[in-house]
């Protein structure tokens, strides 16, 4: 009969094949926040509407409107900020399940996470909705910036990812 290993004591990652859906929820939720203030800062910095970062998701939900007049619109931003608190859900949960999948370390994933959230949401998704998602139609700078924020969103995904997993503050467990 197989031994079973025993169970990782605090401080040890768990095998690749238990993923940590907590860790990653909250990782993706942290990565979401400082993605949405950088890219707020830098759009305020830019001279552009800062809240554009959180009502360009309304959109998905309340149509081209939802952008327009620039400034803060209180539904446009709740809105906003519920879609991408949704997406930071979903993003975390499978972050989780297909990391240990990919034999890449939670910072490479991260990265590749960042990089695909941005094709879909700067090439894809303009392309399938253009008249809804005319506002991710960037600047070549714009779209320099944004590659630039998603990277830095992959990045704290993976970095918090780790951290929490290592430490064993996954709430789902």
């Amino acid at each position: 009969m197989p031994s079973r290993s025993p169970a990782p004591r605090a401080g040890e990652m768990r095998s690749p094949a238990s993923p940590r859906i907590g860790a990653g929820i909250a990782a993706a939720l942290m990565a979401e926040a400082v993605f949405m203030m950088m890219v707020a800062m830098v759009s305020w910095l830019r001279g552009m509407d800062p809240w554009m970062v959180t009502r360009v998701p309304a959109t998905f939900l309340l149509g081209p409107g939802a952008v327009e007049p620039p400034g803060f619109v209180p539904v446009d931003v709740m809105v906003g900020m519920g879609m991408h608190l949704a997406l930071g859900i979903l993003v975390g949960v499978l972050y989780a399940v297909l990391l240990p999948r990919t034999g890449l370390s939670p910072v490479a994933g991260g990265l590749v996470t960042g990089a695909i959230l941005y094709g879909l949401g700067f090439w894809a998704l303009p392309l399938l909705f253009p008249a809804w998602l005319a506002p991710f139609w960037l600047d070549p700078t714009g779209r320099a910036l944004q590659a630039v924020a998603h990277a830095f969103y992959g990045w704290v995904l993976g970095v918090a990812y780790t951290r929490l997993a290592r430490h064993g503050r996954d709430p789902s467990r």
